[in-house]
């Protein structure tokens, strides 16, 4: 069996010469490069969004409870075209027919339906 005997030598004095460390230039490269690179992934994400919904209304819109067959139900408009939420919302507003209002002039008296005192639902506004 052999025996090798190695001496312990210390660490060279610094050296005022030795080059700088590169992690100073590194990191704030690449910090900035993070951050350039997450704000082009959600710049990609919104645009890709705003694409598929470009002709759809958005999700989690509602307006008179009305969902896509029609029926009132408090279900989001998000997803229909605009003419299948028009046709959504003007079938499903029904107070112009239904509402009877009684006008009254000492004995006389009338019936009007709200529709016919100009009751209606604007739904292109």
């Amino acid at each position: 069996m052999a025996v090798y005997q190695t001496r312990y030598a210390p660490p060279p004095p610094p050296d005022d010469d030795a080059p700088f460390n590169p992690w100073i230039i590194r990191l704030p490269i690449l910090l900035i490069t993070g951050g350039v690179l997450l704000i082009v992934i959600f710049g990609v994400l919104i645009t890709a969004f705003q694409v598929n919904f470009r002709e759809r209304i958005l999700p989690g819109v509602t307006s008179y409870a009305v969902d896509q067959a029609g029926a009132r139900q408090t279900i989001a408009l998000g997803g229909m075209t605009r003419d299948q939420a028009r046709a959504a919302l003007e079938a499903a507003f029904t107070y112009d027919d239904h509402a009877v209002f009684t006008l009254r002039a000492g004995e006389r008296f009338w019936q009007v339906r709200a529709g016919e005192l100009g009751v209606s639902f604007d739904v292109d506004s």
